[in-house]
């Protein structure tokens, strides 16, 4: 549990300084998606241009949310308190049901398919959100650090 909790804290702050972990996978699938509602490629291509360029990484991702979860359900056996845990899952699964609900690129117009081509096209990675997230996740790992390594339950004698 100790060391999960340094490598999500790890994670969390290279989010923090460098933008989330799997940023410029997203940008490139956004804008393999939108080349393809636009026409530009067929979808022979695209799955090609998906498998070399974020098919391991979007696995990748999968994976880190799943055992995100798992640490996270596992995390308030160990949480003195239960609310901070509490309010991380909340707090995931409402990232998770936001990040679903974004608008089909199939279904935008022009307009909403340059300005999503813009967005996915700059070269910023840390935003004032990522930077909010990164700092919210940062403040749980540390205290889930204080709670395993001074916490008089969970010292081994």
């Amino acid at each position: 549990m100790i060391y999960c909790t340094i490598i999500f804290l790890a994670l969390s702050l290279y989010g923090v300084f460098r933008g989330t972990l799997f940023s410029e996978t997203a940008k490139k699938i956004t804008l393999l998606t939108i080349k393809q509602a636009q026409g530009e490629i067929n979808s022979e291509k695209m799955g090609k241009e998906f498998l070399k360029d974020g098919c391991i990484q979007w696995i990748a991702a999968v994976l880190l949310i799943i055992v995100e979860i798992v640490y996270l359900v596992n995390a308030i056996g160990y949480d003195t308190y239960k609310f901070p845990t509490l309010i991380m899952i909340a707090l995931l699964i409402s990232l998770l049901i936001i990040g679903s609900m974004e608008k089909n690129v199939n279904k935008m117009t022009d307009l909403e398919l340059a300005v999503a081509k813009a967005k996915a096209s700059r070269s910023k990675n840390v935003t004032l959100i990522s930077i909010i997230r990164g700092l919210i996740w940062i403040t749980y790992y540390g205290y889930m650090l204080y709670i395993l390594v001074f916490d008089e339950r969970y010292i081994p004698y």
